[in-house]
């Protein structure tokens, strides 16, 4: 057993930090991944720098240590980010020299930081949703003006092809674009990009059968397969998980379990089948009849959860009323959108700011439908500042499922609204949230829940020897990364950072962490996306003295203690 792994296994719960990373821990977590925990980097052993690149006496004037604070999750909320987190600070505190510390903090402080970009650095990922197979959401991320998450990294060269492949609806021609894209993005490292690893699942097959899988990390989390399973017995359909929405408030989604939930209870025009494509669904057709105009045609017979028919003004107020408001996490989808209006019976026409090549299959599918007898004049009726802060009881959606209960952070029950277009062979769907994965698991191998997902390599192991269990482990298209601020020293220098590229030993990584089970990856489409995905971008795998090297030819040196200097400004 090799020495990083005997660190890893010595990590247990964040007290352990010491012993995975060298390091100290100042707090310890619960199991609800709530604490904050800092840890500094007080015992890595640094590297013994070569005497013709120290700088010693008057001359450590003119320089200043590297320093910056890593910023992750808790174990118990996401153990193997926490656990690659310990052991890439460990590499380059190591290979580099640089005085890292790491801060482990509650879900809601890191999510928000990177979100606001408030972070020297930030261990990030995106999660496979069906709509990102489409490349538009993960190369608009590093646009200038690609809002949430972009690490404040911009290339006027990049902007354009992005801009481009946007509009253009011709799919090979939008391919080029698209992998030029990633070719410059690969070049500037605004991040560094780490894997693509497998999505694991286990579902209970005891007590319910014909689960539908579809094409991400989420694969159970779904209409198709709330749709197809049947249950062996009076059971509801139960997501058991760590993952939860914090609302149901369709003007307030912050994070993807928020849209996860509800959309279950809010129709969208257009869902994404277990492949990714676009399917009809509260609308039963779209046409384009010029690249920047989508008419989209509503289905008949729709009511709201309340009794009141789905009209096609419904539509228009929806996007009117997003625009007015504004849902951070959702403008992207409604802000390319210049009109919207009623032109026919039952048909609503789009019309963009420009030719859209993924409107159909990202805007239409991720943007509800509001009813506008419940929401038109509702902020003012009720002194909101925001309808976001609607203390909404009701839930009034078409969509196929009703809310009966809603305990926050704990389980929400969905029942079938029984005068939806959907059938089901289930009258609810149940989603509880559990303190960690092994609990959630061990629920499902007892049949208390159908499915969870985002399990471990070694939980998915364990699955594996259950017979009333099946472990369910496919490459997918979500992807992890360092995430650092570009307009803070020293990740402002592009040098530097293709320097801890090189010393960002993703391999080992993977084996320690994933048992195997990620890809490497140098660009947001990783190679489970195959028809967008650059296989030849250039690779970050010179190891610790390609790295030195660029930095001292970049004007960086090291004391005698092997800490790495930068020029002062």
């Amino acid at each position: 057993m090799d020495r990083d792994r005997r660190r890893l296994l010595a990590g247990v719960g964040v007290g352990a930090v010491g012993g995975l990373a060298g390091c100290t821990s100042s707090n310890s977590s619960d199991d609800s991944g709530n604490a904050t925990t800092t840890t500094a980097a007080n015992s890595t052993q640094k590297k013994t720098p070569d005497s013709d690149r120290v700088v010693t006496g008057s001359e450590l004037d003119e320089y200043e240590p590297v320093s910056f604070t890593m910023q992750s999750y808790t174990k118990s909320l996401l153990p193997q980010r926490y656990e690659w987190t310990q052991l890439f600070h460990d590499q380059w505190v190591n290979k580099l020299g640089v005085e890292a510390e790491v801060q482990i903090g509650q879900v809601g402080q890191i999510f928000d930081n990177w979100v606001n970009v408030d972070y020297d650095v930030n261990m990030a990922g995106w999660s496979g949703k069906p709509s990102r197979i489409d490349p538009n959401t993960f190369l608009s991320a590093f646009h200038t003006d690609g809002g949430l998450y972009t690490p404040n990294y911009s290339n006027p060269e990049y902007d354009e092809l992005v801009e481009q492949s946007q509009r253009e609806t011709d799919r090979e021609a939008r391919k080029e674009l698209v992998l030029e894209a990633q070719r410059i993005l690969a070049e500037d490292v605004p991040v560094v990009f780490l894997f693509a690893n497998d999505a694991l699942a286990a579902t209970n097959t005891a007590n319910w059968s014909n689960y539908t899988s579809q094409i991400g990390d989420q694969n159970y989390v779904h209409v198709w397969n709330l749709q197809s399973m049947e249950p062996q017995g009076d059971l509801p359909a139960i997501k058991a998980g760590t993952l939860f929405p914090a609302t149901l408030n369709p003007m307030a989604p912050t994070k993807s379990a928020d849209l996860m939930g509800l959309k279950m209870v809010y129709d969208r025009l257009v869902r994404l089948g277990p492949n990714g494509e676009p399917q009809p669904w509260a609308a039963t057709e779209w046409t384009a009849p010029e690249p920047d105009t989508f008419d989209v045609t509503l289905r008949e017979d729709m009511t709201w959860h309340d009794g009141e028919d789905v009209t096609p003004e419904d539509v228009v107020f929806t996007i009117e009323f997003l625009q007015e408001w504004g849902v951070p996490y959702m403008q992207s989808f409604y802000d390319p959108i210049e009109s919207v209006e009623v032109v026919d019976d039952n048909v609503v026409r789009f019309t963009l700011e420009s030719a859209s090549a993924s409107f159909t299959g990202v805007n239409l599918a991720l943007l509800f439908i509001l009813p506008k007898h419940v929401w038109d004049g509702l902020p003012e009726e009720e002194g909101l500042e925001h309808p976001k802060n609607y203390s909404d009881t009701q839930y009034v959606g078409s969509g196929p499922f009703t809310v009966n209960t809603f305990e926050e952070s704990n389980r929400v029950v969905f029942d079938v609204y029984d005068d939806h277009f959907a059938d089901f062979n289930i009258d609810s769907f149940i989603w509880k949230k559990y303190g960690g994965k092994t609990q959630a698991l061990s629920t499902v191998e007892k049949g208390d829940a159908s499915w969870v997902v985002n399990i471990q390599p070694g939980q998915f192991e364990r699955a594996q020897q259950n017979q009333s269990v099946e472990a369910n482990g496919v490459s997918q298209h979500g992807w992890k990364a360092i995430y650092m601020n570009n307009n803070r020293r020293p990740f402002d220098d592009k040098t530097f950072r293709k320097a801890v590229a090189h010393a960002t030993d993703k391999e080992r990584v993977i084996k320690l962490v994933y048992s195997g089970r990620a890809d490497s990856i140098e660009g947001p489409i990783p190679p489970a996306n195959e028809f967008w995905h650059n296989p030849d971008l250039p690779s970050y795998t010179g190891g610790e003295e390609k790295a030195r090297t660029m930095l001292f030819e970049a004007g960086y040196r090291w004391n005698e203690d092997g800490t790495l200097l930068m020029p002062k400004e």
